[in-house]
């Protein structure tokens, strides 16, 4: 019977099986195919006018094993020629940082083994990540079960998570951002590892190739979320000041190379280090009743589940004190619950942990929601002098450590990111550069056309005459 089935369907494998080749093949191969098909089709057109115009002496003085080597010769070696001089112009912006394309290409394989097409998927990155147990942290807690978790692996400068509804890219080794956000958390870098800032340019360029040429001809990207590493413990952070500025770089750039403006979540995470979050998530877990799942099964939510912050109307540029808002708001909710629990003493007979609490509160009011402005000030500054400026999509305050008890607030951002995947624009370069190329293939389109019709005039006059 499957000999029989193989039979029937081996003319539907024979028309599809090129079409479905063609649909995976790169873009050097794709190159070089549809050059080998043109080759051929000159030939035939030049072949079929001698004919038609009874040139029978032209096809018989050439016609040698010699030439018939020769042009037989060039219609396999010119294909490969365009291939290999296609795949280098491809990889020119790679080429030089093997460690990010080698991850890449481990990537997509094993987002091929669990049947995620990187074109059908919404794509995000992920800046600020460690790489390590924070990263894991993230998708695990706020995430649906995970189809790809921390391909390649550990060591590797970029992460991929995949579920059934999106792709995060994670930069750990790449762009000014990473080793900002080492700085802020307290971790040395590895001395081999170090770049400087026109080699970190250069490592983003590249991933910024590979990713256009991976999702080409959608879209790159459909959002960025980037995670803020907040001192609660000061009002001022050198380290984050360095951050920001970073963040700023890193978007720009990104913008620019993809030729997107994307929306950018910001996720200010750093509350797992303050003393007055264990007797918050306590609080928390204590009042929460238990409830009974699909399965029948009983847990006991802990109260610090959803995302804590403030959404953005995407595609309006904020003004400075729009973003100021943003920052305020996006602790708003933390701030809100926590004066709450203060001020009822029913809820917190306690005086030590009374006190605790209200310096939670006055450092994530006073010192958080300070530092998160400062990041939102730098990336969206109206001094800049560029106009391609990432979309704001919104802003959220979480908990993100290594154990469970340390965690919070996370589940929502990622459904937050899906819900805006659709919300881009292009930038103004890429307008233009795509009104230059539609121009071109009209004119293009328009001397074709003239050479058919003056090749058909000269043919039918052939006959004629």
């Amino acid at each position: 019977m499957d000999t029989l089935l193989s039979f029937l369907l081996s003319p539907l494998r024979l028309i599809f099986g090129p079409i479905q080749w063609f649909r995976q093949a790169s873009l050097a191969a794709r190159l070089a195919f549809l050059f080998g098909v043109f080759q051929i089709v000159i030939v035939l057109l030049a072949t079929s006018a001698v004919l038609f115009a009874g040139e029978w002496v032209v096809l018989q003085l050439w016609w040698s094993p010699g030439k018939i080597f020769l042009l037989l010769l060039l219609f396999i070696s010119v294909p490969i020629l365009v291939y290999r001089s296609a795949l280098l112009w491809c990889e020119i912006p790679t080429a030089r940082w093997p460690d990010v394309t080698s991850a890449w290409n481990t990537i997509i394989q094993d987002l091929k083994r669990q049947d995620v097409d990187l074109e059908e998927w919404p794509v995000y990155l992920v800046l600020g990540s460690d790489g390590n147990g924070l990263e894991s942290a993230l998708f695990h807690y706020a995430a649906t079960p995970l189809l790809l978790s921390g391909s390649p692996g550990a060591g590797a400068p970029l992460h991929a998570y995949a579920t059934k509804e999106a792709v995060y890219i994670t930069l750990n080794s790449i762009g000014h951002t990473a080793a900002a956000a080492k700085a802020c958390r307290n971790q040395k870098s590895d001395s081999d590892h170090q770049y400087g800032r026109k080699e970190e340019a250069s490592r983003l360029d590249a991933l910024c190739s590979l990713l256009v040429m991976e999702r080409a001809p959608f879209v790159p990207i459909n959002g960025i979320l980037s995670l803020v590493q907040v001192d609660y413990a000061h009002l001022v952070s050198q380290p984050l000041t360095k951050l920001a500025i970073a963040q700023a770089q890193d978007f720009q750039r990104i913008t620019h190379r993809l030729g997107v403006r994307a929306p950018v979540t910001f996720l200010a995470v750093g509350l797992e280090n303050e003393a007055g979050f264990a007797d918050y998530a306590e609080l928390l877990s204590a009042e929460q009743q238990p409830k009974v799942n699909a399965d029948q099964t009983v847990s006991k939510p802990t109260g610090r589940e959803e995302a804590k912050g403030v959404r953005f109307p995407v595609g309006i540029r904020p003004t400075n004190d729009q973003l100021t808002a943003v920052a305020a708001n996006a602790m708003g909710p933390l701030t809100d619950n926590i004066a709450e629990m203060v001020l009822d003493p029913a809820r917190l007979p306690e005086q030590q942990r009374r006190i605790r609490l209200l310096e939670l509160l006055c450092r994530i009011r006073l010192h958080g929601a300070s530092q998160l402005n400062e990041v939102l000030q730098q990336v969206f500054s109206n001094n800049l002098t560029t106009a391609d400026l990432p979309l704001l999509s919104g802003a959220f305050a979480g908990a993100l450590g290594p154990e469970p008890e340390k965690q919070g607030f996370l589940a929502g951002v990622l459904s937050h990111l899906n819900d805006q995947q659709a919300e881009l624009d292009w930038t103004r370069k890429s307008l233009r550069s795509d009104e230059r190329a539609r121009r071109a293939a009209r004119i293009l389109f328009g001397l074709t056309m003239a050479l058919l019709l003056l090749s058909s005039g000269m043919l039918w006059w052939k006959l004629v005459a």
